[in-house]
């Protein structure tokens, strides 16, 4: 024999499930538990919000409760004696339709709602078949509304969605304040309701929603040793109220209530045990993050220090290079009249050192090339550009071929002395630069040059 119990309903927010056989209770489906945070304390259909009345110490107050739409018939009042420590309540309802009517609900139950939306059960109703039902309850809260619920099971620990009944003063000593949200509240939208059985106690009903709403919270996978107990109380139960003789039926309400305790521990330990893997992961998450950030840290750090040696080796190699730039040109000076530019040290030897219309060196060129090259040597690094010279005298062809030619006398020369060929540039300009005015004698004598440019590794431009 198989009857149709709690299950899980396709595109709902919770997903809540249990199937039964002849055998044992089997999970058909488990996501979440449907709890919403901060939600309005009363469904948009009923009413926006509920007040709560801050009971002055020592005063008597008369409530009524208002039923909603979900309840529209019902009423009920209250007498709340505020004391100083502690708040009295004495509440009787009537006309209450039976929670089953409602959906999958079997049980009510009166919450204290504090100013800030916590909830606590102040107690469970025990409805009769008319309806009516009255509680005797104490709380140590001062200032709380009151709310009546329809919920799976009465051992549930935040309301249901169902809202049927809320408290309106009617003789009140104290302040009110409005409360528009819940902090937590739960959505059993999606639990299947039971199925019409006969002669079937409630608290076994109860019970396979409990179950139901363990696995929604992912006790299968969370907590499953927890549900495992549950499911067996369930079957425990399930089996004395199917059992023919009488005596075992009769511990059917007890072995219910037993299961929907194990249920609602099941749940428990099932969001205590995601909490801790959500803290868990957090932990972990807030460690790697650490470790990155100190990771970072460092390589700022080695960074900064590489950052500073490079710039303290390029200032010293800076330093250097103008110390061996100094004495460069200082060396070459007694050589050769050699100038700072921006393009290296230049170095001129004059058309003097020249046979007239020749490219011939003179014995004096020859000489000073000679103790050039010497002190250039001593820098293989360095690189040369010979650039030969003339006046406006003569045609350009002829002065540009004399003063190639005399530009390769020099690098010849050079070479000969034990100069690098290959650090060696050549060029003859003729008269295209002229350092000079060629309308005089001795402005022409100074354009009839060749000038040795040094440049290169060991040495640093001047900043002009």
């Amino acid at each position: 024999m198989t009857r149709s119990i709690p299950t899980m309903r396709r595109g709902l927010p919770l997903a809540l499930g249990l199937a039964i056989g002849v055998a044992p209770w089997v999970s058909s489906a488990a996501l979440s538990q449907g709890i919403q945070r901060d939600a309005a304390i009363i469904s948009e259909q009923v009413a926006s919000r509920v007040d709560a009345y801050l009971y002055k110490a020592g005063t008597r107050s008369k409530l009524e409760f208002r039923g909603t739409t979900l309840a529209a018939r019902a009423v009920g009042t209250a007498r709340v004696s505020a004391e100083p420590t502690r708040t009295e309540v004495e509440a009787d309802f009537r006309d209450l339709p039976q929670p089953g009517t409602l959906g999958p609900y079997t049980v009510y139950v009166l919450w204290a709602i504090t100013p800030e939306g916590r909830a606590t059960p102040l107690g469970v109703l025990e409805l009769s078949s008319s309806g009516k039902a009255d509680v005797e309850v104490s709380t140590p809260l001062n200032g709380l509304a009151m709310i009546v619920t329809a919920e799976p099971h009465p051992l549930v620990s935040v309301p249901s969605t169902q809202v049927v009944m809320r408290n309106v003063a009617v003789e009140f000593n104290g302040r009110t304040q409005p409360v528009t949200t819940l902090a937590d509240r739960a959505d059993y939208s999606a639990l299947v309701k039971l199925a019409p059985a006969s002669k079937r106690p409630v608290q076994v009903e109860q019970a396979a929603y409990a179950v139901a709403i363990a696995e929604a919270a992912g006790a299968a996978t969370l907590a499953p040793g927890p549900l495992a107990t549950a499911k067996a109380a369930l079957e425990a139960a399930d089996s004395a109220w199917r059992a023919k003789a009488s005596a075992e039926r009769k511990r059917a309400p007890e072995l219910g209530r037993v299961a929907v305790q194990a249920g609602e521990d099941a749940r428990v330990a099932a969001v205590r045990r995601a909490e801790e893997l959500r803290r868990e992961a957090a932990q972990k998450e807030a460690e790697a993050a650490q470790r990155l950030a100190e990771e970072n840290a460092r390589n700022a750090e080695r960074a900064r220090a590489l950052a500073a040696a490079e710039a303290e080796r390029a200032k010293n190699a800076e330093s250097a290079a103008a110390r061996s730039r100094a004495e460069l040109l200082a060396r070459m000076n007694q050589v050769l009249p050699t100038r700072d530019t921006p393009r290296g040290l230049v170095a001129e030897i004059g058309g003097v050192l020249f046979a007239t219309a020749r490219a011939t060196l003179e014995g004096g060129a020859r000489e000073s090339l000679a103790r050039l090259s010497g002190i250039l040597s001593a820098y293989p690094a360095l690189r040369l550009k010979i650039e030969g010279h003339t006046d406006n005298v003569g045609s350009d062809a002829t002065n540009l071929k004399l003063s190639t030619d005399r530009a390769i006398a020099v690098r010849d020369y050079l070479v000969a002395q034990g100069v690098p060929a290959a650090g060696i540039e050549v060029a003859g300009l003729g008269p295209a630069s002229p350092v000079a005015d060629n309308a005089t004698a001795e402005g022409r004598a100074r354009n009839r040059r060749v000038e040795v440019i040094v440049s290169g590794e060991g040495i640093t431009p001047a900043t002009r």
